[in-house]
């Protein structure tokens, strides 16, 4: 679905001539015939990461620079999945319409780097500048390393780098950027990474200083929870491919998902649209809870190469040491982990070397990392867009990967619904009180026996459990009253307590409460500790 809105960023709309073609094969290429690359494996992170990105394919660009004398470059160009060809065609054909701003929207794991490299590559080729930019320094890392894979030497524009801004592509972190607006001159294309952020202070002072560009914004997410859309900043809207989609097709991992534990966030107070972080550490930094979250992780994906989203830093590392307790080789990285450490962990993590890497605010984002089998989730959220990012992590397929496990320990599926649900996304912007009250359309089920978390169907496709028929007239037999016992009082309770989980709307909530006998203060309560 292409949602295209009315121009509200105050964009010229008049037909562009400067790059009308400006994601259009050059007629400058000439291929040569496909040959894999057998450049031997390189053995660090970042190339690592880069290798896997996709098959790389030589080409020589030949190009005339002035009257006499011409220069040639060797490049690597990507070679592109059907869909992301797609995409780019489609948000050419956006461009060539007359539009400046568009935001492309693909599932987490899809290969957004893929599909920015070979943009800025074809930018590249016709002659244009572009500055991509990233708000983290792996993203940026990751970025730069991408491209040079692609053949393409980009300037850094970052606190740490030399500048180099006479160089056509520029990698930029946001944070840098927009303290040297006046030292960089604009491009003709502004590529955003993680786009969803771009209604904030930096973000968009950077946005309206180089008005005047051509912008693609990529995200997987085009929702803040602030509730503010992209519209001030975007055109037209060009979508990718579902997650369901790509899951049927091979090109994500299937998953798993059980809600083993129930934590009781009551207490928790909501602020800005999400639980208040004091709050939940203070509910989940327990050491029962802790200790249930390893439990479960040994019993349903023992061994498995697991990233762990926590909600803070002293958090993290109790987390960590207790999966080193459990005997496996556990870290903990955050923010303010340096860099070095942060790489060699995540280098040792994609060896096998350590099982389990806990994390705070670090891999929710854009960062590609290799080897997840298992995502646990010990971080509550409202936001959608941070749900379906944490997990989005896990979802690259790898060899000998049947599926991705996700371990919800504190039930952000009956917030939100499977991460494979369709989402209908919009450039308008969002009530935030609606938002976080409506919850999934699709419906879910939960395993008795294994606490999986799947669709309605006849059996669990976690384990294979059978459900019941459940009756639909209730049958007057002979026998014996019996007092219910403790565990009977404590499966009730169990159902009742799902109910009330799984209600989406202040509408089910009334409907619980009428039956129940509830008070209406109860319904008011409910929604205020949701956040509605």
């Amino acid at each position: 679905m292409r949602d295209v809105q009315e121009n509200s960023c105050g964009l010229d709309q008049k037909r562009p001539n400067k790059i009308l073609r400006l994601f259009a094969p050059t007629d400058l290429v000439r291929k040569r015939p496909r040959q894999q690359d057998s450049r031997p494996f390189e053995k660090t992170y970042l190339r690592h990461l880069a290798s896997n990105v996709a098959t790389m394919f030589r080409l020589r660009l030949s190009r005339r620079q002035g009257p006499a004398e011409t220069w040639q470059k060797s490049i690597f160009v990507m070679q592109l999945r059907p869909y992301q060809s797609d995409i780019i065609e489609r948000a050419r054909a956006e461009l060539a319409s007359g539009k400046k701003s568009l935001v492309i929207v693909s599932p987490v794991a899809s290969g957004k780097t893929v599909l920015i490299s070979e943009m800025i590559s074809r930018s590249l080729a016709k002659g244009k500048t572009t500055i991509f930019v990233v708000h983290r320094t792996e993203l940026l890392e990751q970025s730069v390393a991408a491209l040079e894979s692609a053949g393409v030497s980009p300037g850094i524009i970052s606190a740490k780098a030399a500048p180099e801004y006479s160089k056509a592509v520029q990698v930029a972190s946001i944070q840098t950027l927009v303290r040297r607006l006046d030292l960089v001159a604009a491009p003709d294309l502004m590529v955003w990474d993680e786009a969803h952020h771009v209604a904030a202070k930096s973000w968009a002072t950077t946005f309206n200083h180089f008005k005047d560009s051509y912008h693609i914004l990529l995200t997987a997410t085009p929702i803040r929870l602030d509730g503010k859309g992209l519209k001030d900043f975007a055109q037209s809207m060009v979508m990718g491919p579902s997650t369901k989609w790509l899951i049927e097709n091979k090109y994500l991992s299937g998953f798993k998902l059980f809600a083993p534990m129930t934590v009781d966030l009551s207490s928790a107070r909501v602020a800005m649209g999400d639980f208040l972080k004091a709050d939940l550490a203070e509910i989940l930094d327990k050491p029962t809870i802790t200790g249930d979250v390893v439990s479960h992780y040994l019993k349903i994906a023992p061994k498995t190469q697991a990233i762990v989203f926590c909600v803070g830093i002293d958090h993290s590392k109790k987390v960590a040491a207790e999966f080193a307790r459990a005997g496996m080789v556990a870290a903990h990285v955050d923010g303010t982990t340096p860099a070095d450490e942060r790489r060699q962990i995540m280098k040792d993590f994609a060896e096998k070397k350590i099982q389990v890497v806990c994390n705070v605010d670090l891999f929710g984002e854009g960062l590609n990392v290799i080897g997840i089998e298992t995502v646990v989730l010990v971080r509550p959220t409202h936001s959608l867009s941070l749900y379906i990012q944490m997990i989005g992590r896990g979802l690259r397929v790898a060899p000998g990967k049947p599926h991705l496990n996700i371990i919800d320990a504190v039930g952000n599926v009956f917030r939100h619904g499977l991460p494979d649900d369709d989402q209908k996304w919009t450039l308008t912007p969002t009530r935030k009180k609606k938002k976080l009250a409506a919850g999934p359309e699709v419906k879910i089920k939960q395993c008795p026996v294994c606490f999986g978390v799947h669709e309605p169907a006849p059996s669990c496709p976690c384990c294979g459990h059978v459900y019941e028929v459940a009756a639909r007239e209730v049958e007057q037999v002979e026998g014996e009253l019996r007092e219910l016992t403790a565990a009977d009082r404590e499966r009730m309770n169990w159902v009742r307590r799902q109910e009330v989980r799984r209600a989406r709307t202040k509408e089910e909530l009334e409907k619980i409460a009428r039956e129940r006998g509830y008070k209406p203060g109860w319904v008011f309560m409910q929604m205020k500790h949701r956040g509605g």
